[in-house]
């Protein structure tokens, strides 16, 4: 096999993040693993209450929903709750 006389774009991308190729790759198989059975959420870790609630109303009032209340009092209810504690032992923020 030939070396490369220069590094390409796929090279760079991966120096650039501190990751090897086959870490990389892995993590690519994974993520698309979780595509297929439909559970992969970017970001989830980064996701609060607040951003998912106003997702639903939104959601619930574009689409003429007559339930509309009824999801603003569940929201409302679930704001008054006091957050459980996570396996880390500290409290989630809403």
């Amino acid at each position: 096999m030939r070396a490369r006389a220069r590094p390409t774009r796929r090279d760079a991308i991966h120096e650039g993040a501190g990751l090897g190729l086959a870490v990389a790759s892995q993590q690519l198989e994974h993520w698309k693993a979780q595509i297929r059975q439909g559970t992969y959420v970017p970001d989830a870790d980064q996701t609060r209450f607040d951003a998912l609630a106003t997702l639903l109303i939104d959601e619930y009032q574009a689409n003429g929903r007559k339930s509309v209340g009824r999801a603003e009092a569940a929201v409302d209810h679930l704001k008054r709750c006091p957050a459980p504690a996570t396996a880390t032992g500290r409290q989630r923020h809403h």
